[in-house]
């Protein structure tokens, strides 16, 4: 039979300062691209407002897998019962057999999270601080607090949530672990008290919608060169898959001449036998098919043309056309932002 190891057990082992070392290593893991992670599975039960979450991953060099398998019942406060609960699954990484199953009730996710903001915090915040501020008086309100106080030294927190009971009663256990008074005398005071915090995260919100903005209007240049770019590519391979695609070109670019003239149609030298097939159907294009003939030219993409003639030249080789679209890309994109210039100035 597989140990099995209850919340109260892990509780004791997980200790806020083991689980930052732990989210840390395991972000530092994924930034190297040494985790597998696949698609998480989740599953609606619309029935009892809730919802459950399959989750697993393995950084490579760990001794074990883990399969989580997280709940969240949203109806279940109202029942005197947490939100969330879920268990793990652990499986050794060499043989695939279970080592474990860890009946923590959620608290690992929990812990998972708070210890993740509190990595966060320690790569982003500055070096001192005095008043952590906490909006909020659930789970993550108690997580998020101990977690931080593993990477930053503060004695204060200032709180607020829509709910004043509970509210107290998180102040009343912040104060039991050693902290000054994490109060909020009622409601506007709460708001006052966080309004430094709040403007920040709506400053911060703002910038980056800014940010965004910009960026996306600066790189759609950039956006239509990769779309050609990948244009280019598929069309190559389609080429390959289908090697009647230059027929097809050859017959359209001819199609534009129907006169007695010399004409050396120029193609990829992959595509030289493929084309020659084309002429028996050139036949009904062109009067003198004698004077039609065939070459390879590698500076042609596999797919497209060059058809000579003794008064011109078409070309139907498939990057003059993606360059063609790409020019009328830009020319619609400057359309677009003079017709939002002259609604602007409208206004």
């Amino acid at each position: 039979m597989i140990p099995i190891v209850e919340e109260a057990a892990l509780r004791e082992a997980i200790t806020p300062a083991i689980a930052v070392e732990v989210i840390r290593g395991a972000f530092r893991a994924d930034g190297e691209g040494r985790t597998h992670v696949p698609p998480v599975i989740n599953l609606d039960i619309p029935s009892a407002r809730g919802e459950f979450h399959i989750k697993t991953a393995h950084i490579d060099g760990v001794a074990h897998i883990a399969v989580k398998v997280a709940s969240g019942f949203y109806d279940n406060p109202a029942r005197g019962l947490p939100s969330g609960s879920g268990l793990i699954a652990l499986f050794d990484a060499a043989t695939g057999f279970p080592s474990a199953l860890l009946l923590d009730n959620g608290y690992l996710t929990d812990i998972r999270t708070g210890a993740a903001g509190a990595v966060a915090a320690d790569v982003l915040a500055r070096p001192t601080i005095e008043v952590a501020g906490v909006i909020g008086s659930g789970l993550q309100a108690r997580h998020q607090v101990r977690c931080l106080r593993v990477v930053r030294s503060f004695s204060r927190i200032v709180a607020w949530s829509p709910t004043r009971e509970r509210l107290e009663e998180y102040c009343r256990e912040m104060r039991a672990e050693g902290y000054e008074a994490g109060r909020v005398a009622g409601h506007q005071a709460g708001l006052d008290e966080a309004k430094p915090v709040i403007d920040s995260f709506k400053a911060l919100a703002a910038e980056l919608t800014r940010a965004r903005a910009e960026y996306y209007q600066n790189a759609e240049r950039e956006m239509v060169d990769l779309v050609v770019s990948v244009a280019h590519t598929v069309i190559g391979l389609e080429a390959e898959r289908a090697p009647e695609l230059v027929r097809n070109v050859i017959l359209k670019a001819v199609g534009q001449l129907r006169s007695r003239e010399t004409l050396i149609i120029r193609v990829n030298p992959a595509d030289l036998a493929e084309a020659q097939k084309a002429r028996p159907e050139l036949t009904r294009e062109v009067e003198d098919i004698e004077r039609v003939s065939f070459r390879g030219d590698p500076s042609v993409a596999r797919g497209g043309c060059m058809v000579e003639t003794n008064i011109g030249m078409i070309d139907a080789r498939i990057e003059t056309q993606l360059e063609a679209i790409r020019e009328s890309f830009y020319a619609a994109q400057q359309e677009e932002r003079a017709r939002k210039g002259d609604q602007t100035d409208g206004r």
